[in-house]
């Protein structure tokens, strides 16, 4: 019978006493499930789902450092056509125009009621 129920659970006070829960907590799980072929198998399966998350992290980085990698060459392409342009007044214009801030989109609230006003006419 397992004697660690949720209710009795408090910090261990020593290391001792922390692996003697932890032999208690074994020792009161069935025999059937003690047995070495489960433990493996949970311990395989366990690995393999940390391996999926890892893979799954290092992917989405790979994929944000391309995305940073393409914008930061775009933007330095534009850079480089403002500057190839002549005039000194066209030049400044189209660098000022690159590196304003983007215009803020309507947010799906605004769009709505602005529809639901003008079909109220």
């Amino acid at each position: 019978m397992n004697t660690l129920h949720p209710s009795t659970w408090q910090m261990p006070h020593t290391m001792a006493d922390a692996i003697g829960r932890a032999r208690a907590w074994w020792f009161g799980l069935p025999p059937a499930v003690r047995t070495p072929a489960w433990v493996i198998t949970m311990s395989l399966l366990v690995c393999l789902l940390l391996l999926v998350a890892f893979h799954q992290v290092v992917s989405q980085s790979v994929r944000q450092g391309e995305l940073l990698r393409m914008q930061v060459t775009s933007h330095a392409e534009a850079v480089w056509r403002c500057n190839a342009l002549h005039g000194e007044r066209v030049r400044k214009a189209c660098l000022a125009q690159l590196n304003a801030p983007a215009p803020a989109e309507e947010s799906a609230e605004t769009r709505s009621d602005t529809r639901v006003a003008q079909a109220g006419r």
